[in-house]
């Protein structure tokens, strides 16, 4: 899979979860145009996206990665409830930062974040 960041990269595994699309996990649907998208997006309330937008942003170009459920302005970026979800996890060797419909999009290894000891 292409990434903007490394190149083209393997994806190791996919992981797959489905889940009640109420509560904690209800998906956040940001409508064309919204952040820079070409399409409506429906994404997990966790995926973490780069936002370059002045209205945004505090002090710079553009956003750090935010996390969708932050986005939420009851506008053109909303909680969308829905019966069931099913969420789909790509994990690459490192992690990456790929574009979803022209928007970055942080895909983390979890295995970036551990931190190994001395012995």
């Amino acid at each position: 899979m292409q990434t903007l960041d490394f190149g083209l990269q393997t994806i190791k595994e996919v992981h797959q979860r489905s889940a009640s699309g109420r509560g904690p996990l209800t998906p956040v649907r940001i409508e064309k145009d919204a952040i820079g998208n070409t399409r409506d997006l429906l994404v997990s309330p966790q995926m973490s996206l780069l936002v370059f937008d002045r209205s945004v942003a505090i002090g710079s170009e553009y956003a750090p990665f935010v996390s969708a459920y932050a986005l939420v302005n009851e506008k053109d970026v909303n909680f969308d409830p829905i019966d069931e979800i099913e969420y789909f996890l790509l994990i690459f060797e490192r992690s990456v930062v790929v574009a979803i419909n022209d928007v970055p999009a942080f895909f983390p290894n979890p295995f970036d974040f551990l931190v190994k000891g001395d012995g």
